[in-house]
């Protein structure tokens, strides 16, 4: 019991800091997108409302499913293809996988098209 408490006190919140500075930034850019009246931003930013909102919402939803998994059951560890993925390869490995299905996810449901 002892330590697994010293385990999760011992464990850095420098990630969880930079991830919340990360995403303050990014809401802060989206909120000054809607006072954008004219310009070559804002037309950029209009027709390309995906690329700029919706993969990065992607990246910081998989950033937070793969940490909440992690927090929640402990360590991630799978085997795929006889690979065993252990230590830092397994929460990146499943992050490149939410991340990649979110964004197909992304793409057959959102037109990529300018309108």
């Amino acid at each position: 019991m002892a330590d697994i408490q010293e385990e999760k006190r011992s464990r850095s919140k420098v990630p969880l800091v930079l991830g919340a500075i990360c995403f303050v930034i990014y809401l802060s850019f989206i909120w000054s997108s809607f006072y954008w009246t004219g310009g070559w931003i804002a037309k950029l930013f209009r027709d390309h409302y995906v690329f700029f909102v919706g993969l990065p919402f992607a990246g910081f939803l998989a950033y937070f499913i793969v940490g909440t998994l992690e927090n929640v059951r402990g360590q991630i560890e799978f085997e795929a293809v006889g690979v065993k993925f252990k230590g830092a390869s397994g929460p990146i490995l499943m992050w490149v996988i939410v991340y990649l299905v979110l964004v197909l996810s992304i793409t057959m449901v959102w037109p990529l098209t300018p309108y």
